[in-house]
């Protein structure tokens, strides 16, 4: 194994009360039915648009103006409580000094994972970010797996796929490499364990055993 491919959300960021509090504030403010926590996390780590159309049953044009309602709220909160997960800083800094080639496929705009890296101080241990609109076809699609090994000349038994929902594991599979699946993120676990991931961790420093 010599390519890892992070998630971000759930996965290296603990984003979820920002994300979450955004949503209600963009289905409130435009007049839709509001959500449980629990409803919307079971569209976390699909594209936002998706994740509107889902939770308020809407159509493109009007997903749209809720992914711009959540995104001005967003812009004002996520930098303000960002941070990682416990042992994850630790984690990125040994894989780094093992010589693995880190990467993080997420379906966040590029330019908001590069400023979030830099946020975090971790952005010069990843060679290649790809978000949402890099590809046309989001997670669960291969497409950004499939992208990330193209740019960096990896072949899929050379990668492997850390996330922790369902649509990270999917896409995995559907790109042939092997996935590792979070259990400490947003996944519904038994939709996630129920998709049969080659390794299941519940904390992030268990990562380091396996490769």
């Amino acid at each position: 194994m010599k390519y890892i491919f992070f998630d971000f959300d759930g996965t290296i960021a603990d984003t979820e009360k920002v994300i979450l509090s955004c949503f209600h504030h963009a289905l409130i403010s435009l007049g839709y039915k509001d959500r449980t926590n629990e409803e919307i996390a079971t569209t976390i780590g699909l594209p936002l648009k998706e994740e509107f159309i889902q939770l308020a049953n809407c159509d493109s044009a009007q997903a749209d103006l809720l992914v711009q309602e959540f995104r001005k709220k967003y812009f004002v909160l996520a930098f303000q409580e960002l941070k990682t997960y416990p042992g994850m800083v630790e984690l990125i800094h040994y894989l780094s000094e093992k010589g693995y080639v880190l990467g993080i496929l997420s379906s966040k705009l590029h330019h908001l994972i590069d400023k979030m890296m830099k946020t975090l101080s971790l952005d010069s241990f990843f060679s290649i970010y790809v978000g949402e609109d890099d590809i046309e076809r989001k997670k669960p699609y291969p497409d950004m797996a499939l992208l990330a090994m193209e740019k960096l000349g990896a072949s899929k038994e050379e990668c492997i796929m850390i996330g922790d929902s369902q649509f990270d594991i999917e896409m995995a599979k559907n790109a042939n490499i092997k996935v590792i699946y979070c259990t400490y993120g947003y996944g519904n676990r038994e939709k996630c364990l129920a998709l049969q991931p080659e390794y299941v961790v519940n904390e992030a420093k268990e990562i380091e055993n396996i490769l």
